[in-house]
């Protein structure tokens, strides 16, 4: 964002909380306010110059010399990310919501090069709820790239070895894989009466975070656990489950013994870092009932926000997207995800139309895949 820009977006901030102030000069921050208002038009409406100056170079061929002889003219200024202004925020939010745009937002609409792009705040809002909503983002190996994305990984690995002096160096057995990630959509689409429009631009976008994105994270989450790769991204579900290799199938609950024969299951090498996984009822029914030959609880809860619970000292990751009965303990960084930080949001009134509604549809892509299954073990009572 132009740097101008960014100190009067944080004096309006400052003034708001300043306007709590019962002596505040009210008369003088109106003044301000007014000011401020203008000189951020005016910086809006040069980078509106700049936008239409270079579509002009694009339909006429106008050499650069000139463009820049032209913008020169006036006081140089950065270029601005026009996402990251609040006008372009309200604007795109309004046209959400179907409300008409002020001359200030209309113009910042005008100057976007993609005006349905969704606006920073917004989108930086919409992947924090997604993060606080589907955990398990934050454990994977995660990627923001558009598009397919192709990466190489370890698929077997051999030990390195004590080399003696003089005598040839064996080269290593070990393979590599490459690892493609797509993108499937996942979408959730909500028709709400044309009230929505008398809600305030804050009040509308923290809506959209709640009610559209909590759910689409929802799914991404249960996707990285259960899903089979068949038509959706591959999850720990999709390894392929083996008694007494990477199995633990039993009618009855959880034991100690199990615990440590779950916790044996990762390959030698891919131990390090793994993490238990299971919902919560598991946790509170089960593990935190089980004690070790010294009567002695196994399972130790966290009294401390942030801090996670640990079972035989490792931490214990809690989705209730995970299956009844069923604890994983493995190394999550083997998932690799794609999450590209496109998000969508649109509106319609077609679909609803003799309704009275407006559709609002979030959006996002996603794709996932478990890059070492052998990092991986699984209990599960039949």
């Amino acid at each position: 964002m132009n740097k101008r820009l960014k100190e009067i977006e944080m004096r309006f901030a400052e003034i708001r909380a300043e306007l709590d102030n019962e002596n505040a000069d009210v008369d003088a921050l109106e003044k301000e306010i007014n000011e401020l208002t203008e000189e951020r038009a005016a910086i809006l409406a040069k980078a509106e110059k700049r936008a239409a100056l270079e579509k002009e170079v694009i339909a006429r061929g106008v050499p650069m010399d000139v463009v820049n002889k032209e913008l020169r003219k006036e006081e140089p200024q950065v270029p601005v990310e026009i996402r990251d202004t609040a006008e372009y925020r309200s604007g795109f939010l309004k046209t959400l919501q179907g409300n008409p745009l002020t001359e200030a937002e209309q113009r910042a609409m005008d100057v976007a090069n993609s005006p349905g792009a969704i606006p920073t705040q917004t989108a930086n809002e919409i992947v924090k709820k997604m993060l606080e909503v589907a955990p398990l983002l934050t454990e994977i190996t995660l990627f923001h790239v558009a598009g397919a994305l192709s990466i190489g990984t370890d698929l077997d690995r051999s030990s390195a070895y004590v080399h003696t002096p003089g005598a040839e160096i064996t080269a290593s057995s070990d393979t590599i894989a490459q690892v493609t990630l797509g993108g499937y959509e996942f979408f959730k689409l909500i028709p709400i009466s044309k009230s929505m429009k008398s809600m305030s631009v804050d009040e509308f976008e923290s809506w959209l975070v709640e009610m559209l994105y909590e759910d689409v994270a929802l799914q991404i989450e249960n996707s990285i656990i259960n899903g089979t790769g068949t038509n959706e991204p591959s999850g720990i579900e999709s390894i392929t489950w083996t008694a007494s290799v990477n199995l633990i199938s039993t009618t009855a609950s959880i034991s100690y013994d199990d615990v440590c024969d779950l916790m044996t299951m990762p390959v030698k090498g891919l131990r390090k870092g793994a993490k238990f996984l299971c919902n919560s009822t598991f946790v509170y029914q089960q593990l935190a009932k089980i004690k070790d030959n010294n009567k002695q609880p196994i399972f130790v809860r966290s009294m401390v926000e942030g801090v996670s619970d640990r079972l035989m000292g490792k931490e214990v990751l809690v989705s209730d997207e995970c299956a009844d009965d069923t604890l994983y303990f493995g190394q999550m960084k083997k998932i690799y995800g794609n999450l590209p930080s496109d998000v969508d949001v649109e509106s319609s009134e077609h679909s609803s139309f003799r309704k009275g509604l407006i559709d609002y549809r979030g959006g996002a892509v996603f794709d996932c895949k478990v890059t070492a299954p052998r990092a991986f073990g699984k209990f599960k009572k039949n």
